[in-house]
């Protein structure tokens, strides 16, 4: 059964991320990026100059409206060669996948390219997010 009351909801979503978080929320997380969906058979990007970015609790905004944003786009490190079509983000709290969720468009990086721009919104119960290449 999911929380339907949004104070509820953002409560939780402050108890999971954020400097605002509980006991058993991680300290951090690390954003990666998918080819394909990471609870299916969605595969981590490993190109060339690929590696997750660090999420700190700071990074988080106070959740409004049962959902919780980062402050601002996370950049990733340039690409030094093509990556794969980029189609999922998902947030580790060490080897734990935390949460992922589709792109609202996929993200290509071509040949030594600057990485691509990711802000994460996570909802309660669901996640989107928004890009900017």
């Amino acid at each position: 059964m999911s929380i339907k009351d949004v104070a509820a909801q953002n409560a939780s979503l402050d108890n999971d991320y954020g400097t605002t978080r509980g006991p058993n929320a991680a300290a951090s997380h690390s954003l990666a990026l998918f080819y394909g969906d990471p609870m299916d058979v969605g595969v981590e990007i490993t190109g060339p100059g690929y590696a997750r970015v660090s999420v700190p609790a700071s990074d988080w905004l106070a959740s409004a409206d049962g959902a919780k944003t980062l402050t601002a786009p996370k950049q990733f490190p340039d690409a030094t060669d093509a990556w794969p079509s980029v189609t999922h983000w998902g947030l580790y709290a060490g080897a734990v996948l935390w949460d992922c969720a589709e792109l609202i468009e996929s993200v290509e990086v071509t040949t030594a390219s600057p990485g691509p721009k990711v802000s994460v919104t996570v909802f309660y119960d669901t996640a989107l997010n928004e890009e900017t290449p």
